[in-house]
């Protein structure tokens, strides 16, 4: 069981935003075809981090097993579904926008190139192998073949923090849904302030 001194800084340090963001959520304004797309892709997110983290050995070998054969950063492309799941189930359109925006034009090619030096150094042409072979999110669909890709392994999964991670999203889900479900006009944004956004 995961006590409180073991969750990492980066989820306690994302506490204000998300506090900021529940204020401006407004999901019981959608559609609920709206809520059921973002509930996928949040989902579909979410199960694709696990299956990464499940076969990630950060530092020790390269990782190409599971979702690694089909795409080099399985984890980002979940974080991706993620934010654009809650984003869209929460009806902050302007916020997608601005994540989607910073996410693809700063984050990705920031991680891309600083990964990418630090697998060429540790792994050499076996990493250059494959990052000719395999695209950065958009999945292939052949799988990568290589000799050594490990099992997926659910101690990994832990190892890898994502037990974290899901417990952050379980909160972010519930903050949703208690402004979805309890219509308490503390939990509203002014009409005036929601025709702006």
């Amino acid at each position: 069981m995961m006590k409180l001194h073991e969750y990492s800084w980066r989820h306690v340090a994302l506490l204000p935003p998300v506090a900021a963001w529940f204020l401006v959520t407004h999901p019981y304004m959608e559609p609920h075809w709206v809520l059921v797309v973002g509930a996928a892709l949040f989902v579909s997110g979410e199960l694709l981090r696990v299956w990464a983290t499940g076969h990630l050995r950060k530092d020790e070998v390269l990782t190409i097993g599971g979702p690694y054969r089909h795409m080099r950063n399985p984890m980002y492309l979940g974080t991706l579904l993620i934010v654009t799941g809650l984003f869209l189930a929460g009806g902050d359109h302007l916020l997608l926008a601005f994540f989607l925006a910073v996410f693809c034009l700063y984050y990705i090619p920031r991680k891309e190139r600083r990964e990418g030096r630090r697998l060429l150094r540790n792994f050499g042409m076996d990493y250059a192998k494959y990052l000719v072979a395999v695209n950065s999110l958009v999945p292939r669909l052949k799988p990568y073949e290589a000799a050594g890709a490990a099992r997926f392994s659910f101690q990994q999964v832990l190892k890898n923090n994502e037990h974290q991670t899901a417990l952050s999203l379980l909160i972010a889900v519930a903050m949703l849904m208690v402004k979805l479900i309890w219509p308490h006009p503390w939990l509203r944004l002014p009409p005036w302030l929601l025709a702006h956004l």
